[in-house]
């Protein structure tokens, strides 16, 4: 009985939410379409990289995630083996 009741309320809550975003929609349509027409205008601006700047600047991300990785491994297993001696353990 209870699943029922909650089906039918999440039923209406979707229902309550899809009137209300046609209510803001329709209520901001000019802006809407505003903003559409300049993201259009924006994206005529927009320039992607070329295949050698792309694979640069991933080689430079992957370097400096294993640079990273590397120097918390360092740090990591310095602490350990400091614990280690500290702790006897």
């Amino acid at each position: 009985m209870w699943d029922t009741i909650l089906t039918q309320i999440d039923w209406v809550v979707f229902a309550v939410m899809i009137v209300v975003t046609l209510i803001v929609v329709a209520f901001n349509r000019q802006r809407l379409i505003d903003y559409v027409k300049e993201v259009r205008q924006e994206w005529t601006r927009v320039s992607t990289p070329s295949r050698e700047e792309s694979v640069a600047h991933t080689s430079v991300v992957l370097t400096g995630v294993l640079i990273s990785a590397a120097f918390l491994f360092v740090v990591d297993w310095v602490l350990q083996n400091l614990m280690k001696v500290f702790y006897n353990l």
